[in-house]
């Protein structure tokens, strides 16, 4: 298992990932093809997330497949109850990705659309 600062280094490249020349491109085509639809969001947007995602995760130990992000996701998840540095980190990588859904939303409100 990793360690929270493990966690938190992982999260930095994914967030890093999702802003980078080579996948920051394909993350904002699929954002505008969404555009505020929820079904399109989840159809286009969240398979390249999660694949840059699985991409980063396997550097970290993770098997990069959907259930390699599943486990971590639920690490960060279990860290993040704890940390708030972890916390605002997956809320970061999120929203990079996802429509906000509200102002003072918590990981817990989230947990539903990972």
């Amino acid at each position: 298992m990793l360690s929270s600062q493990h966690v938190k280094s992982a999260l930095c490249d994914i967030i890093q990932s999702y802003k980078s020349p080579r996948d920051g491109p394909k993350l904002e085509e699929a954002k505008s093809l969404a555009g505020s639809d929820t079904v399109r969001l989840m159809q286009l947007v969240f398979p390249v997330a999660t694949h840059i995602q699985m991409e980063v995760i396997a550097n970290y130990g993770f098997d990069p497949s959907p259930q390699g992000a599943i486990k971590f996701i639920n690490l960060v998840k279990k860290y993040a109850k704890e940390d708030d540095e972890i916390n605002s980190l997956f809320l970061e990588m999120k929203s990079i990705y996802m429509p906000p859904l509200g102002a003072n939303e918590r990981l817990d409100m989230h947990s539903a659309l990972v």
